[in-house]
């Protein structure tokens, strides 16, 4: 027999079907061939699938939607009003915010942290233990390594890829089809007006005008100071590049 919390009351059960009048109750509706691992809780107005999977110990928020064929591994969390696409996967200990969007066939690794107000594209891959902050928005096609941080309102365009142990910091970008195939820092910002985009081939651009990493290294006083960043601002990029 099962333990499951509808939204925080406590039900046994060995089928989900004979739920059927608190599922109705609370506006759940479960999929043909869906399985909810024991002590699961589910809010309300939840839609879950067909041959969707819910591990163990899990948490999922109001108006959420888990589409078919994907899966939520044992003792994860997903916050209010996200949707997880068809044949996504999301692993061991996955925390995700509210608002959050994972599109078709996105994989997300064991114990990554993902913010409120997250949009990943269709067929990305996340690497365990990555950290994703809020606002963060993911193109189609991106590979994301493990321990990678990307930083508040930032965004990765389509086809790039972020090895592991990078950071991307707060309103950086990264364009489309860029490779970052060494550990390294992309300097972000206090606001969108300073935003750094990395543009490939270890360059950047700040403003309207582009640099190599280490031209940034060390003539970032005189180069930020041109771009009308704060003393502040300029002290939290040196920051991440020491």
């Amino acid at each position: 027999m099962k333990t499951i919390y509808l939204n925080k009351i406590e039900f046994r059960y060995d089928n989900i079907e004979e739920l059927k009048e608190q599922l109705k109750e609370k506006e759940i509706i479960v999929g043909k061939g869906s399985t909810i691992g024991d002590y699961t809780s589910l809010a309300n107005k939840i839609s879950i699938g067909n041959n969707v999977t819910v591990g163990s110990y899990c948490s999922i928020g109001n108006n959420t939607v888990l589409q078919t064929n994907s899966k939520l591994g044992n003792r994860s969390s997903i916050g209010n009003n996200c949707l997880l696409s068809t044949n996504v996967v999301a692993g061991y200990r996955s925390l995700i915010g509210n608002s959050v969007s994972v599109l078709s066939d996105s994989v997300i690794n064991n114990r990554c942290i993902i913010g409120n107000n997250c949009i990943i594209g269709a067929n990305c891959i996340i690497g365990s233990n990555a950290i994703i902050k809020n606002f963060v928005s993911i193109g189609n096609n991106v590979l994301i390594g493990k321990d990678v941080l990307l930083s508040y309102d930032c965004s990765v365009r389509d086809f790039s890829v972020i090895s592991t142990g990078s950071c991307i910091g707060d309103y950086a970008s990264i364009k489309e089809n860029i490779m970052i195939d060494k550990n390294i820092y992309i300097v972000g910002s206090l606001g969108p007006k300073s935003t750094i985009t990395y543009i490939g081939n270890d360059m950047v651009s700040v403003g309207c005008r582009i640099f190599t990493l280490d031209e940034l290294t060390k003539s970032l006083p005189s180069i930020c100071k041109q771009e009308g960043m704060t003393d502040e601002q300029i002290r939290e990029y040196n920051t991440y590049l020491s």
